[in-house]
C-alpha cells in the first residue's frame, strides 16, 4: 500500500541520482527560500500552469524536499524525476490530476 510518504520513502538517503535531462514547460528556483514560502511559491506556479505541463523545481534543503514531495502526492500531481548535482535538488512534475479529497488522502483523519 502506498503511503502519503511513498515518492520520499523511494529516494535514497544519500548517493545522487542522475536521469535523463527533461523538458520542463517552466522552472522555479527555490534554493535558499525557507519553508513555507517555498512550498507557497511552488504551489502558485503550478496554480498558473495548465494540466499537462512540467515544472521544473531546484531546492537546496532537504526538508523543504521531503516537504514538497508530500504536497506534490497529496495534490495529485507527479513526481516525474529527480536529480541530486551538488547542493540542489531538480525535481520535476506533472500538473495533471485533481486534488484529492481530504478522505482519500492516505493517512488522513477525514
Amino acid at each position: 500500500m502506498k503511503t502519503m510518504y511513498g515518492v520520499w520513502q523511494r529516494l535514497p538517503s544519500t548517493a545522487a541520482t542522475r536521469v535523463t535531462p527533461m523538458k520542463s514547460d517552466q522552472n522555479l528556483d527555490i534554493s535558499g527560500v525557507l519553508i513555507p514560502f517555498s512550498l507557497a511559491l511552488y504551489k502558485s506556479t503550478l496554480a498558473q500552469m495548465a494540466a499537462g505541463a512540467i515544472l521544473k523545481i531546484c531546492l537546496s534543503d532537504r526538508d523543504t524536499l521531503r516537504d514538497l514531495l508530500i504536497i506534490v502526492e497529496r495534490s495529485g500531481n507527479d513526481v516525474l524525476a529527480w536529480e541530486k548535482q551538488d547542493d540542489c535538488y531538480n525535481v520535476w512534475v506533472r500538473k495533471d490530476r485533481t486534488p484529492l479529497a481530504p478522505s482519500q488522502v492516505p493517512g488522513s483523519l477525514a
